[in-house]
């Protein structure tokens, strides 16, 4: 008795299915990475930049959270708004964690609150130096030397050292 090629097609996605729990078990936030492009300039660009980024004319605070240099320095208050390794620190924490209504931010007019996943994101950001990553399409491509092979052509050189 043959059995139906559903039957085994659905043995397998289940296979796959248990096999993708079991690896993903124990990969919490906490064990992951937090990458500046993927994380953390998209919380920035939808909730921070708009006052506080590179446009002069819409910039409040004296303050600009789209460059690393700039956070650090902080604005108008003359606090750092990022103090890098030192969470506790930022004052960029303690606006987003406040529920003053005049300090929080963004303030509750703009009616975007951050997350609390947001602000874990940007604190263990801070924690971890709060680094300001380029993205690849700006970042000025790095010459590599060439491969020793002892070919003439640069090309043949990079084939042969594969």
């Amino acid at each position: 008795m043959r059995s139906h090629p559903y039957h085994r097609t659905a043995v397998v996605l289940l296979f796959f299915l248990v096999c993708q729990l079991c690896c993903g078990v124990g990969l919490t936030a906490e064990t992951t990475d937090v990458d500046y492009q993927r994380d953390i300039q998209p919380i920035l660009a939808e909730h921070c930049t708009h006052c506080h980024g590179g446009d002069q004319e819409t910039r409040q605070a004296d303050l600009r959270l789209d460059e690393r240099d700039a956070a650090l320095r902080g604005g108008e208050t003359g606090l750092p708004a990022i103090v890098a390794h030192h969470p506790e620190d930022s004052e960029l924490l303690r606006r987003v964690r406040s529920s003053d209504p005049d300090t929080i931010m963004p303030p509750p007019a703009e009616r975007k609150p951050l997350s609390a996943e947001q602000i874990e994101l940007l604190e263990r950001w801070i924690a971890s130096g709060a680094d300001y990553a380029v993205h690849w399409a700006f970042a000025k491509p790095t010459k590599l030397p060439l491969p020793d092979t002892g070919a003439a052509h640069p090309i043949d050189r990079w084939v042969q050292s594969k």
